[in-house]
């Protein structure tokens, strides 16, 4: 049975964060597919949508009017087609006018890279959608898109920015995975190299993930360094700053440096850095045996 109200009260809710030409760092609607017409439950088809390029997640949204009886909040989730699944996570429900629970909201903080997704919502029975949603059930998630990283002093080519770790590649038991590797030059004129990781956890989860960097092949003293690259919240305990260091790679012999980290699911900086003669490098990044 098809609902006749019109949710235009709710609707302005939706869509108060929509940005027509967002930056990084800026929240927007990543994807939003709702509407102020009928609805009716029960989507027919999934809500997908396409990510063009690497993105920080902070909120995902469903809509459950349910004939204006509103449905008990549960879970939502977001799957990567193909890939991994974020999630469920638990959330918790708005109002639309007298209606409770008709706006079911999950705060989360998850970084994905580019590609197809679908919102999951584990209650699909009371999941408003209709004709102009393409009967996919409403859905809207927020978040800030990443589109830059700091620039280094000269003139090689690329670092802003470099995806080094598409983690959905990445299983949870890898024995000597082949090496994520990446090569430039550093020193002389050119003083600083970052480049972007992107690290989700074992399957797609949000447990911490174990990551051996291994820079070598250079000559003269040449550091490595791991950053946040924007707040990072591990699965326990206080935020880490913004762009704080979280490891300096000791040296293993006079042209090697080799640090193995876990790190929480987010965005990093990987900071290549000389003050001396121009040298060739090779970045290797591995996740051991766990």
């Amino acid at each position: 049975m098809r609902s006749r109200f019109c949710f235009s009260i709710v609707a302005l809710g939706l869509f108060a964060l929509a940005m027509a030409n967002p930056v990084a760092g800026q929240v927007t609607d990543l994807f939003n597919n709702t509407n102020t017409q009928a609805v009716a439950n029960g989507p027919r088809n999934s809500s997908r949508f396409v990510l063009k390029e690497p993105a920080r997640v902070s909120q995902l949204i469903t809509y459950h009017w349910n004939l204006g009886r509103g449905a008990q909040p549960a879970r939502i989730g977001l799957r990567r087609v193909n890939g991994p699944m974020y999630g469920p996570f638990n959330a918790f429900g708005t109002s639309a006018g007298p209606a409770r629970n008709v706006n079911w909201v999950a705060n989360v903080d998850i970084a994905v890279p580019a590609g197809q997704y679908e919102v999951v919502d584990t209650d699909p029975a009371t999941w408003s959608n209709n004709a102009g949603s393409g009967f996919q059930g409403f859905a809207i998630v927020r978040g800030s898109p990443v589109t830059s990283s700091p620039q280094d002093s000269g003139s090689n080519d690329p670092d802003a920015p470099t995806m080094l770790i598409l983690a959905s590649a990445m299983p949870r038991v890898a024995p000597q995975l082949a090496g994520q590797n990446f090569s430039d030059e550093i020193g002389g004129s050119d003083t600083l190299d970052y480049l972007l990781l992107n690290v989700t956890g074992p399957n797609g989860t949000l447990q911490p993930r174990s990551l051996n960097f291994t820079l070598n092949g250079y000559t003269g003293y040449v550091q490595l360094h791991v950053l946040t690259f924007e707040q990072i919240r591990p699965q326990f305990g206080n935020p880490i700053a913004a762009r704080t260091v979280v490891a300096a790679a000791p040296m293993t012999s006079n042209n090697s440096r080799s640090v193995t980290l876990s790190l929480s699911p987010g965005l990093y900086l990987i900071r290549v850095a000389s003050a001396g003669a121009a040298t060739s490098y090779q970045l290797t990044i591995t996740t051991p045996l766990n």
